[in-house]
């Protein structure tokens, strides 16, 4: 997200980061060199390696924009933008480090949630930071990954954290550590929405890769159901709702759960800016 801010009496920009998954950091290499911008501090070191890795695809290499990537700490007050005031705290989501960020600006209070909890609330009242804190907090934990002989795989229990095979020419080292170990004594946990294995909204390769294995459905982290989106705003209570992360926000009322506050909806277009004087 953007946040405006004024350097020696000229317009500017910062860039909040979220989380590091591609679709809400894809563009950092188009970001220019005068505009300030701050990601979680684990998520910074998972983008060095991961842009060093794909470096191979773009002449435009990556390592030295997130270089120069600035990091916040949840729970503290990011004080460098002037007049607006950004606290980050920690959210559940599909990738480690991921952050919403609770924003005072303009008189306003504005709770960005970003994909976690995928709306834009300005809240009204005078609520304390205080008040937000048990809301979509995370355990932030090391994980330490690194090789493992396949004897030991035979005779220890571990977990295998895989994806789907995003080249079908070749076989993925998920696979081939699937096709080894799971007939000894394997369990495949899916842990996606279960649309993507039914004929509507099918993707093939997640079905290819299940195969005849027998599985368990268990839903972890990921995007917020729509019950816990609802209480959020129950809990928050906002003047406004923003939907965002969508391609049909004009259908968010639709949903029974958000009813209760459709007269509170205010739907942007792609590159609308919120003006908060009109909130």
């Amino acid at each position: 997200m953007l946040v405006s801010k004024v350097f020696d009496g000229r317009p500017a920009a910062g860039l909040l980061f979220t989380h590091p998954h591609g679709d809400h950091y894809g563009l950092y290499k188009k970001v220019p060199d005068d505009v300030l911008m701050y990601i979680g501090p684990m998520a910074k070191e998972l983008l060095k390696v991961l842009v060093t890795r794909l470096a191979y695809i773009s002449v435009e290499k990556g390592l030295p924009v997130v270089e120069r990537m600035q990091t916040y700490q949840s729970g503290e007050e990011l004080g460098v933008f002037q007049n607006i005031q950004v606290l980050p705290f920690y959210v559940d989501h599909s990738a480690p480090d991921a952050y919403m960020f609770y924003i005072q600006a303009a008189g306003k209070k504005i709770l960005f949630c970003s994909e976690n909890h995928p709306v834009i609330r300005v809240l009204k009242g005078s609520r304390q930071w205080s008040h937000l804190r048990g809301l979509g907090t995370s355990l932030k934990k090391p994980v330490l990954i690194g090789p493992v002989p396949g004897d030991r795989l035979k005779h220890d229990v571990f977990m295998m954290l895989a994806r789907k095979n995003a080249n079908p020419a070749r076989k993925s080292t998920f696979e081939e550590i699937r096709d080894e170990f799971y007939p000894l004594d394997g369990q495949v946990i899916y842990s996606m929405r279960d649309g993507y294995l039914k004929p509507e909204h099918a993707d093939q390769a997640r079905i290819d890769f299940i195969g005849d294995c027998p599985y368990k459905q268990l839903h972890i982290g990921g995007h917020a159901y729509v019950e816990t989106i609802a209480s959020l705003i129950e809990t928050v209570n906002p003047k406004v709702i923003v939907p965002m992360h969508t391609e049909r926000a004009d259908e968010f009322t639709a949903i029974p759960e958000f009813a209760p506050w459709a007269d509170r909806v205010k739907v942007l277009a792609d590159g609308e800016p919120l003006n908060l004087d009109e909130l």
